[in-house]
């Protein structure tokens, strides 16, 4: 049976003393639907709000192989097939999307990582820095790859690490432009329109993690040239805080 659809037959001649029609929403494309019950001889019109189940505590979101990982303290049953994620701070561009969940425990769940784009609307390049307008909410560090620009045809195929993302709050989604490294002449800085294009920027989400630790191998060695004295080599770390996609300054090295 189709999506969203009904299966109704009657035989010939037959009289009906009552009929009922139910829409059941499918979250993954209706996220704000209801449960619609109408009773069509006594013209009746019910509607049936779906509870509101909430992951109260999320501690870490990871990306790997199109596969979304979240993990922290989860009230998703395996049988819902689909999540909304909002109030993210650190994985903002995952806020305000839909996804597909696959699977669900106490711990966390999965679901199909969907595809991030947004619409570029102006290309401008001073000085080697790439400034692009698109609606987002990306985050500094991360890569981006554009397609399908009429204008700035120069920067279709090519891929950008985010340097900076600037808030609008004018615009609903708080966000207007990005910036990135761009070795290119000037561009789209004069002229009636300059700048403006039409295409898309792709977010390149595989292997992004948030989580505080990475586990790191060391075997200390006095191979040749090495420096590196095996009795008493040491492995150190110098840690910061992850803010809204931004790293503080980083103290002062210490064994972990």
């Amino acid at each position: 049976m189709a999506l969203n659809q009904f299966e109704a037959g009657f035989q010939l001649n037959t009289t009906i003393h009552a009929a009922f029609w139910i829409y059941k929403p499918d979250f993954t494309f209706d996220p704000h639907g209801k449960e619609v019950m109408i009773n069509v001889n006594g013209l009746q019109y019910l509607e049936a709000d779906q509870p509101t189940i909430r992951m109260p505590q999320i501690t870490n979101i990871a990306i790997a192989g199109g596969l979304l990982t979240v993990t922290g303290v989860n009230t998703f049953q395996p049988n819902m097939n689909a999540a909304l994620i909002n109030g993210l701070t650190n994985a903002t561009f995952l806020n305000d999307k839909i996804v597909n969940v696959s699977t669900a425990t106490q711990q966390q769940f999965t679901a199909t990582m969907p595809a991030i784009t947004a619409p570029v609307t102006a290309v401008e390049i001073v000085s080697n820095v790439l400034t692009v307008t698109a609606r987002q909410n990306w985050v500094a560090g991360m890569t981006a790859t554009f397609s399908g620009l009429v204008n700035a045809t120069f920067l279709n195929g090519q891929t950008v690490t985010i340097a900076s993302v600037s808030k609008n709050p004018s615009d609903p989604s708080g966000y207007a432009t990005f910036t990135a490294a761009f070795a290119h002449a000037d561009y789209g800085t004069a002229g009636c329109g300059a700048g403006g294009d039409v295409g898309l920027a792709t977010l390149n989400t595989n292997g992004y993690s948030n989580a505080g630790t990475v586990s790191v191998s060391f075997s200390a060695s006095d191979g040749a040239g090495s420096g590196v004295n095996a009795a008493s080599g040491q492995l150190k770390r110098a840690a910061a805080t992850l803010s809204n996609g931004s790293c503080g300054t980083f103290g002062a090295f210490s064994i972990p």
